[in-house]
C-alpha cells in the first residue's frame, strides 16, 4: 500500500510542477508585453514631442516673415527713407517678432527679422536694393 500512496504522490508532484511552470511562463510573456507597450507608449510621446517642436517652430517662421513684411511695407512706402534705420516689434497670441531695417545712403537695404514662439526662435536676414521707391531683394535667408 504504500507503493501506492507514494506512486500517488509523484502524479500528484508531475502535476503541480506543470503549473508553476505555466505560472513562470506567464510571468515571462507577462512581462514581455509589459516592455513592448511601454516602448510603443515612449515612441508615441517622442513623436508627439517631436511634432509639437515642428509646429513651435513653424510658429516663429512666420513671426519673423511677418516682421519682415512690415519691415519691407515701410520701406517700399517711405517711411524708411534712404540712409535710415528702423526698429519695430509685434506680439502675437504665442510669441513676438522683432526687425531692424537699414537703408544706407547707397540704396542698399538689409532687414534682420527675429520670430519667437513658445521655445523656438527664427532669425530671417533680407538684403536688397532701394530705388525710386522700387524695393529689390537680393538675398533671402
Amino acid at each position: 500500500m504504500q507503493t501506492q500512496i507514494s506512486s500517488k504522490y509523484q502524479r500528484s508532484k508531475v502535476r503541480h510542477s506543470g503549473g508553476y511552470v505555466t505560472l513562470v511562463l506567464m510571468i515571462i510573456v507577462g512581462a514581455m508585453a509589459f516592455a513592448i507597450a511601454l516602448s510603443a507608449i515612449t515612441g508615441g510621446v517622442s513623436a508627439a514631442k517631436t511634432g509639437f517642436s515642428f509646429m513651435q517652430l513653424s510658429q516663429a517662421r512666420s513671426y519673423a516673415t511677418g516682421c519682415v513684411e512690415q519691415a519691407l511695407y515701410k520701406v517700399h512706402n517711405g517711411d524708411i527713407v534712404v540712409g535710415s534705420t528702423d526698429t519695430g516689434t509685434d506680439t502675437f497670441s504665442n510669441g513676438t517678432c522683432s526687425y531692424f531695417a537699414t537703408v544706407s545712403a547707397l540704396g542698399d537695404m538689409t532687414v534682420n527679422a527675429s520670430g519667437f514662439s513658445v521655445r523656438s526662435k527664427t532669425d530671417i536676414i533680407i538684403e536688397g536694393t532701394v530705388s525710386g521707391g522700387r524695393v529689390t531683394i537680393t538675398s533671402w535667408r
